[in-house]
């Protein structure tokens, strides 16, 4: 039986968000919590998807024929959907089983659905002997990003199949930025669940609303970006605090902070934290922060029993195949 294994890792946004979808630049990076899938493939017409945080279901020719509970399916319909559009484009008439595992805290704007369907897709890939790109993984990603998320402009997918920290502007090949040494961002979960959908139509009003506004504060969003990016270049560290400060202050201006991610950032800027900023969606989720190494263990101390903190090294190695069996080669 061939079976093949892929994990791809979660995502921070460092400035952009939400810009993006609009044709802005965005800088993101992949972390060092993963998503791994493991794809195998059957002899009948099944296709069968279990999560370990979400149940199992399975499906015959498109249809629903058995959940572990209640709306199992419904929750991994859009993954069924990318899995099935690739066994059609490779003329596959058998099914597969998908059994993924994710180390990335969900309704977080970690990128948890993104790195579950890189690593799903590029396992297929894998699995069905394809001769695929990265690019490949990506666009078979964004059929599952469309049907979990209202506009995805690709960053999560791309920078998850990719890793490091790279450079994204919506249509444009996006371009690694290489630091001069590892650096740490501090995540920090605010408790609040993410709202991506919600708030990127809310951001869609706004735009309507506020044309030449919104314009003008994604110029700024840009040129933050740009210095963003050479900050990390130069490992200016508190540079790149100031500028991520000055990233939030834009995505608040636009309606997609909230009051408890507001309240995470003033308590680590309080605390002497270089900067800090939402990241992914907004509306709930997490916060990135820079800080020193002794504010870091100040506010991990004084705040664990309230936030969840995760230290994250960057750069960090993208999509990647973790073990094969019954297949020989390596993945295109």
């Amino acid at each position: 039986m061939v079976r093949v294994t892929w994990s791809a890792p979660g995502k921070v946004i460092i400035c952009g968000e939400h810009f993006v979808v609009y044709g802005g630049l965005a800088v993101a990076a992949a972390i060092d919590k993963r998503a791994y899938s493991t794809v195998s493939l059957r002899d009948d017409r099944i296709v069968r998807i279990g999560s370990k945080q979400i149940g199992t279901a399975e499906w015959l020719d498109g249809k629903l024929v058995k959940e572990s509970s209640k709306g199992v399916g419904d929750r991994l319909e859009a993954y069924r959907k990318m899995v099935e559009a690739l066994l059609e484009k490779y003329g596959r008439r058998k099914g597969v089983s998908v059994t993924v595992d994710s180390q990335i805290p969900r309704a977080s704007g970690l990128g948890s659905s993104a790195a579950i369907a890189v690593a799903t897709a590029g396992a297929l890939l894998d699995a069905l002997s394809a001769d695929f790109t990265t690019d490949d993984v990506v666009n078979a990603s964004l059929v599952a990003e469309s049907e979990l998320h209202y506009r995805p402009s690709g960053i999560d997918p791309t920078v998850s199949a990719l890793g490091g920290v790279i450079r994204f502007r919506r249509g444009s090949k996006p371009q690694r930025i290489e630091p001069q040494k590892a650096f740490e961002l501090l995540v920090i979960e605010s408790g609040r669940p993410r709202r991506t959908g919600e708030m990127v139509r809310k951001v869609a009003q706004f735009r309507e609303l506020h044309i030449n506004l919104f314009d003008k504060l994604m110029e700024v969003s840009d040129m933050v970006a740009e210095e963003v990016e050479l900050a990390i270049q130069n490992n200016r560290i508190e540079r790149l605090g100031s500028l991520m400060t000055v990233c939030h202050n834009l995505l608040r201006a636009i309606g997609v902070s909230s009051r408890e991610l507001d309240e995470v950032i003033d308590r680590a800027l309080r605390a002497g934290a270089y900067g800090a900023k939402l990241t992914g969606g907004g509306g709930g989720g997490a916060v990135i922060a820079v800080a020193s190494e002794e504010v870091t263990r100040q506010l991990i101390s004084r705040h664990s029993d309230r936030y969840t903190f995760h230290r994250v090294v960057l750069p960090q190695e993208g999509a990647r195949r973790e073990k094969a069996e019954g297949k020989e080669g390596q993945p295109g």
